[in-house]
């Protein structure tokens, strides 16, 4: 049908094929670079995030770490019990998870209650066991639902859990699996 068309009519077709194809792409790129532009304005954020010294725009500075250097061991781990939500329109999900930590101490210490997420917020947290061993050993298991704004995936969560906790004690090969699994982007405190 198109061969049966007079040359200048064809050359309109044409002329309107490459303007809607110069059309799509322009909107392609603005649509790339915005998005980009939002991934790395995140990514800054996450890094004034974790810096001790460094505030986000528009945050209250930390309180400074104390001078003793005088920390407690906190191990925790972590189980992923579904996905509520997960909107890629709106890049957020919600995921629900069961968090645990065990520590060993004296000092009137709450790590259930002061935990935070990195890129996210805390939308329930609901203390399930709390336990005192006879040798002083502390246990508490959390269930939370979070919901979590980020270009990012679930198991790059739990990671993002897992490898900001600076206290955790680690065998070398869960360090390594941190150190590998951290994008290009983001900084760890295993570095």
């Amino acid at each position: 049908m198109l061969n049966q068309l007079p040359p200048e009519k064809k050359t309109f077709i044409n002329l309107w094929k490459l303007g809607i194809s110069i059309i799509f792409l322009l909107i392609a790129m603005i649509v790339v670079t915005l998005i980009q532009g939002e991934k790395d304005t995140a990514n800054k954020n996450h890094i004034l995030r974790m810096s001790a010294t460094e505030v986000e725009p528009s945050k209250t500075k930390p309180d400074p770490l104390p001078d003793t250097q005088d920390f407690t061991p906190v191990s925790i781990g972590i189980y992923l019990d579904g996905i509520e939500t997960f909107s890629i329109k709106d890049s957020y999900w919600m995921p629900t998870f069961y968090i645990w930590f065990r520590w060993k101490s004296d000092k009137p210490i709450e790590p259930g209650k002061n935990f935070r997420l990195v890129d996210g917020k805390i939308e329930k947290k609901d203390l399930q066991t709390s336990y005192t061993g006879q040798d002083g050993t502390r246990y508490e298991l959390y269930k939370v639902v979070a919901r979590v704004n980020k270009f990012s995936t679930p198991p790059a969560f739990l990671w993002t859990i897992i490898c900001s906790t600076s206290t955790l004690k680690m065998p070398a090969t869960m360090r390594a699996l941190c150190v590998m699994l951290q994008t290009p982007n983001q900084t760890s405190v295993l570095e």
